[in-house]
């Protein structure tokens, strides 16, 4: 295969791939979707962020056995708190990293 084939079946498969993946995000006037489908869709970035992040807050692997990570639960805590009240995100982020530095930095647990 030469360059310009590569080119060209590169080309190819990112207009494919950007067509099914715009085909969700442009409005269709003559589909919509239900009010509770909708409401429902809402959660899935919050529960799958969730899920991403609980087993690692929870567990931390050192020399090859898991362990509970008491620190990361107690900043992960912190955070929660200060997401509650404060519904930033930004100070959400900057709570529990600085809450995990301290708590590390100190030897807390």
């Amino acid at each position: 295969m030469d360059n310009v084939e590569f080119y060209i079946i590169t080309l190819v498969i990112g207009a494919v791939t950007l067509f099914f993946r715009g085909a969700f995000i442009v409005p269709d006037k003559a589909h919509h979707l239900s009010q509770r489908l909708e409401f429902i869709l809402e959660y899935i970035p919050i529960s799958a962020m969730a899920a991403l992040t609980a087993a690692h807050i929870t567990y931390t692997q050192s020399g090859g056995v898991y362990e509970i990570a008491t620190d990361k639960i107690a900043a992960g805590f912190i955070a929660f708190i200060i997401a509650w009240f404060s519904k930033s995100i930004l100070a959400t982020f900057v709570g529990g990293m600085s809450a995990i530095w301290l708590i590390q930095y100190f030897d807390l647990f």
